[in-house]
């Protein structure tokens, strides 16, 4: 599990969250004699709040599971899955629009893929009187089996 930090400018004021980021990721991958790779990635990133200094927000904003799915694409030594989605959140109110990007690179050898996944968050919060924009973004190693 690793942590992360949204920082959300807006009106009445600027506040932080943390949370925390668990990952799971699975490759369906396909090698060919050129060293070219294909194949599919699932993965499902949970994100739960920590803390929070946003008093007008709801205290679990931003939290819940995000699944992502695409093709796998490049060659063993440069393998490369990107993905963006959209989530929408409504407390009363206040809504909260989210994309989220996730990023894998990495590389296949041995049978065993190594790299790296970056998420990146967007957030927009309106209503209530506030509105806001929260971003923040981790990169966290990994090796999948």
């Amino acid at each position: 599990m690793q942590s992360t930090t949204a920082t959300v400018d807006g009106s009445p004021a600027n506040c932080l969250v943390n949370y925390t980021l668990a990952a799971t990721m699975k490759l369906a991958l396909e090698t060919r004699s050129d060293s070219s790779a294909a194949g599919t990635a699932d993965a499902s990133v949970t994100l739960g709040t920590v803390s929070s200094t946003c008093s007008l927000l709801p205290s679990d904003i931003g939290s819940g599971t995000a699944t992502f799915t695409g093709p796998i694409t490049g060659t063993t030594g440069a393998l490369r899955f990107s993905q963006e989605i959209t989530q929408n959140q409504s407390f009363p109110g206040v809504s909260v629009i989210s994309k989220i990007t996730l990023t894998f690179t990495g590389s296949l050898s041995s049978g065993v893929v190594t790299g790296t996944i970056t998420m990146a968050q967007a957030t927009n919060v309106d209503g209530q009187g506030i509105t806001g924009r929260g971003v923040g973004t981790g990169t966290y190693a990994i090796t999948l089996r």
